[in-house]
Order: C-alpha cells, then sequence, then structure tokens
C-alpha cells in the first residue's frame, strides 16, 4: 500500500506540473513519462491484488489442514 501511495502521490505530482496545459500540447517526454508513471501504479496495483489471492487461497488451504482429522470427511454430499 506504501509504494502504491508512493507512486500515485508522483503521478499526481507530475500532472500537477503541467496543470492547465492542455496534454495534447505537452512535450513527447512528458506523456511518455505519465504513461511510464500509470505503468508503474497499474503494475503496483496489479501485483497487490496477485499477493491477496495467493494469500487467501493459502490461508483458505492451511484453515483446512489445520481442521483436518482422519475420522473426519473432507467432503459430505447433502
Amino acid at each position: 500500500d506504501v509504494r502504491i501511495k508512493n507512486a500515485e502521490e508522483s503521478l499526481t505530482s507530475f500532472n500537477e506540473s503541467y496543470k492547465g496545459i492542455q496534454r495534447d500540447k505537452w512535450p513527447f517526454e512528458a506523456t511518455q513519462r505519465e504513461t511510464e508513471l500509470n505503468s508503474i501504479l497499474l503494475g503496483l496495483k496489479n501485483q497487490r491484488a496477485l499477493m491477496v489471492a495467493e494469500y487467501n487461497a493459502r490461508a483458505k488451504m492451511a484453515n483446512r489442514n489445520f481442521v483436518k482429522f482422519d475420522d473426519v470427511p473432507e467432503y459430505i454430499e447433502q
């Protein structure tokens, strides 16, 4: 979350430096940099989502293994 917050602040700060200027009037390097900052932010958010999904999957497996006993079936049909 800290890295995402820092990336958001970096993007916001960059965009503030071009406030009031239409984006199509920005220098090529500026549009490239904004695209790069957006990509970094998106990558960090995707990385966090993957980490959360992996954590939840492993926690679910750990919980299942924790309460698993030899005399208790893993699945009960209705």
